[in-house]
């Protein structure tokens, strides 16, 4: 089995190219290749494959499959995470109302699912979801589903635009809990 990077993707078309480990040749691979389809290819994907001469001469790729890296998004999640679930098991357990922690999952669960939907229909050319649409799920606590959706399904996580508003929507998320833990509860618990 050899390694290299993927330097050059048409998704469109549905083939590639990898950069050998080391640097010397360039290796063809056709998504027919890839044994896990679940994800999609995208540059700078690391490649695990096996390497066969075509019958015109050309190095390609087979038996590949994307090497999973250390995904510091987890992280990023489980950081960003922490506001938001102790603020909501705080305010459910002050109310005695499990709703409240019910609250990110069923709207994070509702965006990730907006995004899958908008993700397929941008596929298949068809009418997408707005992006106001999934602002206000995001806004209404859904963020984190879409920051989930971004790092599974590759989708809305370039553009800049919705980024901005994106990150604007977690940064009033963060200070609204932070606000409310630090002085709101200290309040309540006195």
């Amino acid at each position: 089995m050899h390694k290299g990077k993927l330097t050059i993707w048409k998704d469109d078309r549905g083939f590639g190219f990898i950069q050998t480990n080391d640097g010397d040749k360039k290796v063809f691979l056709h998504i027919s290749n890839l044994r896990n389809k679940r994800k999609r290819p995208q540059e700078g994907d690391m490649i695990k494959y096996q390497l066969i001469t075509d019958e015109k001469g050309k190095l390609t790729a087979t038996n590949a499959s994307i090497q999973e890296k250390f995904a510091a998004w987890i992280l990023i999640l489980f950081i960003l995470s922490i506001l938001p679930v102790w603020g909501t098991v705080k305010l459910s357990m002050i109310y005695s109302n499990p709703l409240a922690i019910a609250i990110y999952p069923i709207t994070g669960l509702i965006t990730y699912l907006l995004y899958a939907q908008d993700k397929n229909q941008a596929t298949l050319g068809k009418w997408r979801i707005s992006e106001k649409n999934l602002h206000f799920w995001e806004f209404i606590g859904g963020w984190i589903g879409g920051f989930i959706a971004q790092n599974i399904l590759h989708h809305k996580s370039k553009k800049s635009s919705y980024q901005s508003v994106y990150w604007m929507i977690v940064a009033i998320h963060l200070a609204g809990w932070t606000y409310w833990l630090l002085y709101i509860y200290s309040l309540i618990a006195i």
